[in-house]
């Protein structure tokens, strides 16, 4: 079997869609005539765990998990609370303060000490170990998987110092996110960002992107990558991780529209509770049958959203769940609520929570911009996409379903053939491009 080094921070047993997309390909690439080796690091923190993740690994899979100084896991501790799920009342004025305080500061630390991003700590230690695994396993090809960005970095030190081919795995790009690493906009280092990424995407021998609005963009920015050189991976789901699972009513007597995931700052939406207020102000009956469940992390901002509508006796906070038990609640909800944003560059995201929307069978109401989503929740008839700052349409969609809920319940639709998006098949594709890669 030819060996792939496998470079990933998120593994478990952190959480998350970054996590799961590599064990899924760590699962599956032995079938496909590759072993995969992982390197990873001690003592990762963030703000999901999953031990369930660790039950997806095969057996015989080497882990491999080296040292890393990470400085940025102290404002993560410290400001940890202000991503925790709390029905908590108000904030004092005296910890508003201090809060903003610590986000000011950790603004600057961000802008001005972590290029590309908090984890160029681990990259002299992953780079030491990477030589090691390199030389002592016979290593046929390298893979690094981003974000972190860092992670891109070592592969491409990893690349040069031993000639080991490299795939490149940008599950979204280099700038897709600049309120976590350019906060202020600062022209240079979105110009410094540009040229690590440029410099990667001509290092690597392959680049692998999540969605064709990705690959589009990434080749009109950079007209002189050839077009071969990139190929789409999606992300997926196992069919057998929901086949089997019972459905979880959290409130039988409710319309229940669930979130799972994270809810960060910039994905708000503030013309959906707008609109759910709306309907519980006008429609004495919404207002007694409707429930809105957020799954996992919500920001302090999309809370302190919740609390200025007084929207709280309709929304249930539940912290982040195992991957089976979210997709139970998922499986006995009404209604999947997917919030893109409207950001830019949202309109190549391609998140694998809408995989896990599909996998568990119910309508889909996505808040997205024109784009990969819109185009798969339409394509599959998964349910109804409305614009971002579409308050009407937002009330429109969620009235809409309420009425079918109250007339005939919502049951899932027939769709299109969706092993496409398989995992196994999606690694297929991984193995197929490695195979191609070391033949090169």
């Amino acid at each position: 079997m030819k060996k792939v080094l496998m470079i990933a921070y998120y593994f478990p047993p952190l959480g998350g869609g970054g996590t799961l997309r590599t064990v899924k390909f760590a699962k599956y690439l032995q079938k496909f005539g590759w072993e995969p080796i992982v390197l990873t690091v001690k003592a990762a923190h963030y703000l999901a765990e999953d031990p369930w993740l660790e039950s997806q690994l095969p057996e015989n899979l080497r882990v491999l998990r080296s040292r890393a100084f990470l400085p940025g896991r102290f404002f993560r501790k410290t400001l940890n609370h202000s991503y925790t799920n709390s029905a908590g009342g108000r904030e004092t004025a005296l910890k508003r303060t201090m809060k903003s305080g610590f986000q000011f500061g950790k603004k600057l630390v961000y802008t001005f000490a972590f290029t590309p991003d908090e984890y160029i700590g681990w990259i002299p230690f992953a780079v030491k170990e990477g030589l090691r695994i390199i030389e002592s396993e016979k290593i046929d090809a390298l893979y690094t998987t981003a974000p972190p960005n860092s992670l891109h970095l070592i592969g491409k030190r990893l690349h040069r110092k031993t000639g080991v081919p490299w795939l490149a795995d940008f599950r979204d790009l280099w700038n897709q996110y600049p309120e976590s690493y350019n906060p202020f906009r600062l022209r240079w280092k979105a110009r410094l960002d540009d040229r690590f990424e440029k410099g990667v995407l001509e290092a690597c021998q392959r680049a692998i992107v999540v969605s064709e609005t990705m690959k589009q963009e990434l080749l009109t920015k950079y007209p002189i990558l050839p077009e071969k050189k990139m190929t789409v991976i999606t992300n997926g789901f196992d069919p057998e991780d929901a086949r089997n699972l019972q459905p979880k009513r959290l409130f039988p007597q409710k319309f229940t529209v669930t979130h799972s995931g994270t809810l960060f700052a910039w994905r708000k939406t503030p013309e959906f509770f707008e609109a759910i207020r709306a309907l519980v102000d006008t429609n004495p009956e919404f207002s007694r049958d409707f429930q809105l469940v957020l799954i996992g992390i919500v920001h302090a901002a999309v809370q302190e959203e919740i609390r200025r509508l007084q929207l709280e006796h309709w929304v249930h906070l539940l912290p982040y769940r195992p991957y089976p038990e979210m997709m139970q609640v998922l499986k006995g909800s009404d209604v999947l609520l997917l919030i893109v944003g409207n950001q830019p560059h949202a309109g190549n995201v391609l998140t694998l929570k809408l995989f896990d929307y599909m996998n568990a069978g119910r309508p889909i109401l996505a808040v997205a911009p024109e784009g990969e989503v819109c185009r798969i929740v339409q394509k599959f008839q998964r349910g109804s996409v409305v614009l971002p700052g579409d308050g009407s349409g937002i009330k429109a969609a969620v009235e809409r379903y309420y009425q079918d809920w109250k007339m005939n319940g919502l049951h899932e639709k027939s769709v299109q053939d969706l092993s496409a998006y398989y995992r196994r098949n999606l690694t297929q594709k991984l193995a197929d491009i490695l195979d191609e890669t070391v033949k090169e």
